[in-house]
């Protein structure tokens, strides 16, 4: 990432390398793909006219932790290319590591890489999922997202972002607060636009995720270029 502080590489270096190195389960590191991305990418929810209709189709896991997402995406059937970006050599070994042992298909892949520097592939990515890569950023970084976003998205593809954490008085992080107007202000200028959003119910977050807890609810937004 190109930012000193919290979100460089030697921090994010760091907490997959204390302690004996971070294990599934703990810190970030939630064992188990998205519940709301496997409900999308399911029920069709997700490029709603080409998915399943068109090969070869490609996603992008930027801040993709140890893989999740990117294993499920590329063993959904859907994409005959998906990349995880992390920018944690660490983690991306990591999410490597997890990738084989899953047996993925060839085309999902996992890269050590900068996301504002990254180059992608030829004509932009179809999908492109961010969870939780937007709120671990600093603020003064999040116009620099949506312009990369807006750069790395093929001219039909979509973005979906799941909005954590939804909270109001957090003023520190990472993980930084978020919301779909946090999101907008710096997408729209950028040319996306969002074409659904909604609030999501526990059984499509995370535990902890959900907002019961009165302070970190979840959501779920799709963005296109306008």
């Amino acid at each position: 990432m190109a930012a000193a502080g919290k979100n460089d590489t030697a921090f994010w270096e760091g907490l997959w390398t204390r302690d004996g190195g971070l294990q599934p389960g703990t810190a970030f590191d939630r064992e188990v793909p998205s519940p709301a991305l496997v409900d999308a990418v399911g029920r069709g929810a997700v490029l709603p006219d080409r998915l399943g209709k068109e090969a070869d189709l490609t996603a992008l896991v930027p801040g993709c932790g140890r893989g999740y997402d990117v294993v499920y995406l590329g063993k959904s059937g859907h994409f005959g290319a998906v990349t995880g970006l992390d920018v944690a050599p660490s983690g991306a070994a990591a999410a490597t590591a997890y990738l084989a042992s899953q047996g993925v298909p060839e085309g999902v892949t996992v890269a050590c890489a900068d996301f504002f520097q990254f180059d992608g592939v030829p004509g932009g990515y179809d999908l492109i999922y961010d969870y939780t890569f937007f709120c671990a950023l600093p603020l003064a970084l999040r116009p620099d997202w949506g312009r990369a976003m807006a750069r790395l998205l093929a001219p039909r593809g979509e973005l979906i972002t799941l909005i954590y954490p939804i909270d109001a008085s957090r003023t520190d992080g990472p993980p930084f607060a978020s919301s779909k107007d946090a999101i907008g202000a710096v997408l729209e200028p950028a040319g996306l636009t969002c074409v659904e959003y909604r609030d999501l119910p526990t059984a499509l977050c995370h535990p902890g995720r959900d907002g019961k807890d009165g302070t970190s609810a979840s959501a779920f937004a799709r963005w296109v270029h306008a």
